[in-house]
């Protein structure tokens, strides 16, 4: 599967690299304009860092879906609740873990039929 992350922490990137280049397919746009330019309809997941440089969180995931509804999104964030982000915990790599699956499964299915 083919995921495209938006996400400017080197250790984060770091972290999602090991825990998923292994098994898919990964680009990293390090800001919301390089991810703007790098989205395209081959990408079945988008991971998007909520507080990336260069945009409004909002705005920049209203481009990233009109652009290419056909990606999957999950949004991260570590600014709500504790100072670590979601990935950087055990449970959060687990249950980053199950939304990439859930897409995976999604995009299989839809490709099955």
């Amino acid at each position: 599967m083919k995921i495209l992350l938006v996400e400017d922490e080197p250790d984060d990137i770091k972290h999602f690299l090991l825990l998923f280049g292994g098994e898919h397919e990964i680009d990293v746009a390090h800001t919301a304009a390089e991810a703007i330019a790098t989205i395209d309809s081959s990408f079945e997941v988008v991971v998007v860092d909520y507080c990336i440089p260069g945009a409004i969180s909002d705005s920049l995931i209203q481009v990233l879906r009109t652009m290419h509804p056909e990606n999957h999104l999950i949004v991260l964030s570590g600014m709500f609740g504790s100072k670590e982000t979601l990935p950087k915990t055990r449970d959060g790599y687990s249950r980053l873990r199950h939304c990439i699956e859930q897409c995976q499964a999604m995009i299989s299915t839809r490709t099955d039929t």
